[in-house]
């Protein structure tokens, strides 16, 4: 040890001599129980060969981090990221590696809802083998055709069949099934679509027969024939008779099939017992299906009947009075509603809205051809349908006729009209009546109205600006505005031209 005349005094410094170790000062401040100088240096000696750059180990360190965290990722947490998945997104990421593929493809709840559209292609094939690999898991099934030509109906019967012939060999038990958009009255004709048709009605009503929890079938836009839409609502009701809880065969005949006076169908439908939903169109309802319906042993369980007429359907039948007096007396609790598409003219809507048939819900929608007379179709509907009304929706346009004081009957005879929306040309003082009747009978007396919502499209044509409509709404807003209640009237221009006969209305100078 020597002086080192270029340090400080007190500070010592040991130079070591060693060819391959570097020699470096560092200054350290211990913290013992007999602290030390300050200032004191002390040797660190190390190899340059290990020296490794930080940044290089922290990449190391999270590259390593990352690999493991997807690595040792539980199966509960895997099946969960899956479960936000789709379906092709969820089939994809099963390939990623043996632990992904064994934890997906064996978690029954991601594959518990299969959504399938057949086109009788070579593109079904992945259909083919989630009904082979994982049919077993499914509990709702949404099997719909695709089809563009008639030259794939065959493979289509082929493909249809496969899949349901493989879910009733794995004896699997279905909650939801929809079978839609079959079109047979499109797609399966000529001598090939006839044998097609045989093999997926055969198929059909034999998975059917098998199933024992149903409690949702859906069948629309079928186009079959009254025997075999008949034939798959039999099967359904062997086993499926007391699960069944909600059926929809709205299309599912051709139009223009009488299911009407269809005996086989009038008894078949009844054998579901515990329904609480049943929609159907106005062609397959009839006296002898409503009394049949109040007459089964579990009484009171339907809760909503929802009646679709379809222009073009067969409607020249009348359901008689004492059909739906016997039926509201069953099923107390029952909402009925009748949507009316395309049939506008007054005398369709008299024969299919028959004089005190309990109806809650009324929806006219369609193109009118000029036969449509709305004031006479709302003078009508207040005086015979006023007891059970709750809301009403007339959507005809274009609208050449105005409304007048119809409007204001359906208002004021309809206690429980809670919803009324209209389209079309309104009188400025029909508007001022309706709101001068709410103002009085309700506001001022400080009784909330039944009706909470009033929506009014009004169409106008260059002759009318509706000012007079407009400052209506401005005046009455503020009254209805402490009671939270929607009136809103919404002014459009019409699109179509008026008729040649059409004649400016007369408007009253105040």
């Amino acid at each position: 040890m020597e002086d080192n005349p270029g340090n400080p005094p007190g500070n010592d410094v040991m130079v070591i001599d060693l060819p391959d170790i570097m020699v470096t000062e560092v200054t350290v401040q211990t913290q013992d129980k007999a602290p030390s100088s300050p200032g004191t240096s002390y040797l660190v000696a190390y190899d340059p060969v290990d020296q490794v750059d930080d940044d290089d180990v922290c990449d190391d360190d999270e590259e390593e981090e990352e690999s493991t965290r997807w690595d040792l990722l539980p199966d509960l947490v895997l099946a969960n990221v899956a479960s936000y998945l789709r379906e092709w997104d969820k089939s994809e990421m099963s390939l990623v590696c043996k632990h992904w593929n064994r934890v997906i493809l064996c978690a029954p709840r991601l594959w518990r809802h299969r959504t399938i559209r057949l086109r009788g292609g070579h593109r079904d094939r992945h259909h083919l083998n989630f009904a082979t690999l994982l049919g077993r898991y499914l509990n709702r099934l949404h099997l719909s055709s695709g089809l563009r030509s008639l030259r794939h109906v065959r493979k289509f019967q082929r493909n249809f069949t496969t899949i349901l012939a493989e879910l009733y060999r794995q004896n699997v038990q279905l909650e939801e099934l929809s079978l839609t958009e079959l079109k047979f009255h499109h797609h399966f004709r000529g001598t090939p679509g006839g044998y097609a048709r045989k093999g997926v009605i055969r198929s059909a009503r034999r998975f059917l027969g098998k199933q024992r929890k149903l409690r949702y079938l859906d069948l629309n836009y079928g186009g079959m024939t009254c025997e075999e839409g008949t034939s798959l609502l039999v099967a359904a009701s062997d086993k499926s008779a007391t699960s069944m809880k909600a059926l929809d065969i709205e299309e599912l005949f051709r139009p223009g099939e009488a299911i009407h006076t269809n005996s086989e169908f009038s008894s078949t439908l009844p054998r579901f017992r515990n329904l609480t939903q049943l929609t159907l169109n106005y062609a397959a309802l009839s006296d002898s299906l409503l009394y049949n319906m109040a007459a089964q042993p579990a009484k009171g369980k339907l809760e909503y009947l929802h009646v679709r007429c379809i222009r073009g359907e067969n409607i020249g039948h009348i359901i008689g009075t004492p059909a739906w007096r016997a039926f509201a007396n069953t099923f107390t609790a029952c909402t009925l509603e009748f949507s009316l598409v395309g049939i506008i003219r007054l005398s369709d809507i008299q024969r299919v809205l028959t004089p005190q048939m309990p109806v809650h819900i009324i929806s006219i929608l369609g193109h009118n051809d000029d036969s449509f007379q709305p004031d006479r179709t709302l003078k009508y509907i207040s005086r015979y349908l006023k007891r059970t009304l709750e809301k009403l929706t007339v959507d005809v346009t274009p609208c050449y006729k105005m409304y007048a004081r119809g409007f204001i009957d359906v208002i004021r005879d309809s206690s429980r009209l809670r919803h009324v929306e209209v389209r079309g040309r309104i009188r400025w003082h029909v508007i001022r009546d309706v709101f001068e009747f709410l103002d009085v009978n309700f506001v001022r007396k400080g009784v909330c109205p039944t009706l909470t919502t009033l929506r009014m499209m009004v169409t106008s044509t260059p002759l009318e600006t509706y000012e007079d409509e407009a400052f209506v709404i401005e005046e009455f807003r503020p009254v209805f505005s402490r009671f939270d209640l929607m009136y809103e009237l919404v002014i459009e221009p019409m699109f179509f031209p008026l008729p040649l006969e059409y004649r400016a209305p007369h408007r009253a100078l105040n």
